[in-house]
């Protein structure tokens, strides 16, 4: 280990202490005329950092580089022993930085050059650690495993460009999974990208790294360094290190901060970037990026850091090494060199890996059963994009009605119950129902949650009420007129007649009142929240939005596999070949996780099972959506029918039922 401690000796001079293991230590001074034209040099870099073919300004690198080396490294007399002795080792040596002056701070020192080795920190031999000497962590012992991650993914609406938050994901998941089945790693995944989500998720559980993903920038009018998070409505909110550390109070487990974000590792005035506040305020590590950084590039490297961290190496070896792999694989690019480590000392290990590990009890999801409707309190998992479309929707009540359609088991009732969880949590009145609807069940479920509010004035007004049209009329000019209020039809399907392909309401009465109530929403803060198997008829087309929901991707269905204790003995390649063979029906994954729970199989049994359950789920998703189209009628004559093994000759058939049965046959036949 080499270790260069930078202080200001006066107004025009720094001086530099080297010390070594093996080597005498010594002491010199360096002109600050000579840091500030180095600095100055510097500022070409960002621009070059950017640029589409950086390959084309390899020797203004190299040059920068160089000229860090001869100022601060060169004068260590032994400095050349120093790094044959290195490099000759089979352990890597590391390179500590520390310093509180600002401008020495503040210098690529990822690009430190020497001719006979290139750039050190592209190499598998050096590792960079930027310390701050006057930020003492407290002393506290390892805790042990496994290691506990939490990752985040900020993606702001209107922010560009818009990141590939699902690629690294998928990159992280890949790297992480099999470690995670193992039982020596736990990973959680933010659902949004909001300060006070990752204020609940800490709270809940002591998480070791932070992982956060996303946009960032310094700010030179304010000089204040920002994470671009997103609030509750997927809009973009500033963030400044203060705003980060107070969520991040009580929370001493944190050991790393990883900040994937562009310039979060920057600074013009002293102590005013990210990573440098943060580090002040008591986080031990920040890995951050002190320049723009390509996405693609910013994922490989988190990939490989996580990869090799894993394999039980300190975050300075496995921030090595992700530059090293980084450099090696893309030659004519130097992304490797714009994270930074910053550490309150050279301690930069995460956990005690010697330690016997903790069990970490997976929680099941919380499933509730509010007036037949299945609500997830806990672990909903994907939808993100989904999520954040239909609350801004709702939010604005442009238009005032959303129906979520889609075929049985695709999720629609718990993405929607979701969808009321998030409004409920920022002030709306939810008044949920279920299936078959009329204008008394409307109004009496009305009432429900009223009582439930504590709107007893409204309630003892409505029940002097007689006439039912009256009551519907006092709910939309004198409650839902005057609060944020969501009625969620869940299962509306149970309103529509058979008959008529499911284009016509049952009850004319409440096929009449609800057209009504949704021609009155516009002048009302209410909306309507439907799930339907069908588009709703009859609704004129500017009051209402028909949301198709699709299949999860293979990232959401992964992940929820991953998360389901059901699946616990699938590793990261065979759940991609579940996904292949079944899709991502949450109905099928669900099914497939109940067969799992109850047998131990060989993973060759478990894909002959694969074929059983995408069988039953073809069956659930397309025989029962043509059994709805049969009248009552229609359907007693096909359960008679359907009790035979194989096919029966007619004359048997009208042993069995001699009414009208050419005609029913027909019927089916159509």
């Amino acid at each position: 280990m080499l270790k260069l401690i930078i202080k200001r000796q006066s107004p025009n001079y720094y001086s530099l202490t080297f010390s070594a293991k093996g080597y005498d230590g010594q002491e010199i001074t360096v002109k600050r005329d000579d840091v500030e034209r180095l600095q100055n040099s510097s500022r070409i870099l960002e621009s070059l950092f950017s640029h589409h073919e950086p390959h084309r300004f390899n020797k203004d690198f190299v040059r920068i580089g160089r000229e860090l080396f001869h100022i601060f490294l060169e004068p260590f007399k032994d400095i050349d022993s120093w790094l044959k002795r290195a490099e000759s080792s089979i352990s890597p040596s590391s390179i500590i930085i520390e310093t509180t002056e600002h401008l020495v701070g503040t210098l690529p020192w990822e690009l430190l050059y020497k001719d006979e080795y290139g750039f050190l920190a592209a190499s598998p031999h050096f590792q960079i650690i930027r310390t701050v000497s006057t930020y003492t962590s407290k002393d506290r012992p390892l805790p042990p495993g496994p290691l506990r991650v939490l990752f985040m993914a900020c993606s702001p609406e209107g922010t560009a460009p818009l990141l590939n938050y699902e690629h690294e994901e998928e990159i992280i998941l890949d790297a992480l999974t099999d470690l995670k089945r193992e039982k020596r790693l736990h990973i959680d995944i933010s659902e949004t990208g909001t300060l006070e989500e990752l204020k609940s998720l800490i709270k809940k559980r002591d998480y070791h790294i932070i992982h956060i993903s996303g946009h960032g920038y310094y700010d030179e009018h304010s000089n204040t360094g920002y994470l671009l998070m997103e609030h509750e409505s997927g809009t973009e909110r500033q963030v400044s290190a203060q705003d980060l550390t107070d969520a991040l109070i009580g929370s001493e487990s944190i050991r790393l901060l990883f900040l994937s974000a562009c310039e979060t590792g920057r600074e013009i005035q002293p102590n005013t970037g990210l990573a440098r506040v943060l580090i002040s305020k008591g986080v031990p590590m920040v890995i951050a990026m002190t320049y723009p950084i390509w996405d693609s590039a910013a994922i490989q490297i988190a990939k490989s850091f996580y990869s090799n961290l894993t394999a039980r190496r300190s975050v300075t070896f496995s921030l090595k090494m992700a530059r090293s792999e980084y450099a090696k694989t893309f030659r004519d690019s130097f992304q490797w060199a714009i994270p930074a480590l910053f550490s309150q000392s050279e301690d930069n290990q995460i956990i005690d890996w010697n330690k016997p590990s903790k069990e970490i009890i997976e929680e099941k999801p919380i499933i509730l059963y509010e007036r037949k409707i299945k609500h997830l309190t806990s672990g909903f998992i994907g939808r993100r994009r989904e999520l954040r479309e239909h609350l801004r929707q709702l939010r604005s009540g442009k238009p005032p009605v959303l129906c979520i359609t889609g075929s049985g088991g695709i999720g629609k009732s718990t993405l929607a119950s979701k969808i009321t969880d998030r409004l409920h949590n920022s002030g709306f009145m939810i008044i949920p129902m279920y299936g078959e609807i009329t204008p008394d069940r409307f109004i009496e479920n009305t009432i429900r949650t009223l009582v439930s509010h504590g709107e007893q004035k409204h309630i003892d007004y409505l029940r002097k009420l007689i006439d039912y049209k009256d009551k519907i009329n006092y709910i939309l000019s004198n409650i839902v007129g005057d609060k944020d209020t969501v009625y969620f039809f869940d299962n509306f399907e149970d309103n529509l007649e058979k008959s008529s392909n499911f284009r016509e309401f049952k009850n004319p009465f409440w096929k009449e009142e609800f057209a009504y109530i949704v021609e009155m929403l516009p002048n009302t803060r209410c909306r309507i929240l439907i799930t339907c198997r069908y588009s709703i008829p009859n609704i004129p087309e500017d009051l209402i939005v028909h949301a198709p929901l699709k299949e999860m991707s293979e990232l959401e269905a992964r992940k929820l596999m991953l998360f389901n204790e059901d699946f616990k003995g699938i590793n990261n390649e065979q759940m991609k070949e579940v996904y292949k063979i079944l899709g991502g029906n949450p109905k099928a994954i669900e099914d497939l996780g109940r067969l799992l729970s109850k047998t131990d199989m060989s993973w060759d049994a478990i894909k002959d099972k694969l074929e059983d359950v995408k069988k039953n789920m073809r069956e659930f998703t397309l025989f029962e959506q043509l059994y709805d189209f049969l009248d009552d009628e229609e359907q007693s004559f096909f359960r008679c029918v359907s009790v035979y093994d194989g096919p029966v000759e007619r004359e048997a058939l009208s042993l069995q039922m001699a009414d009208h049965l050419d005609e029913n046959i027909q019927k089916l036949l159509d």
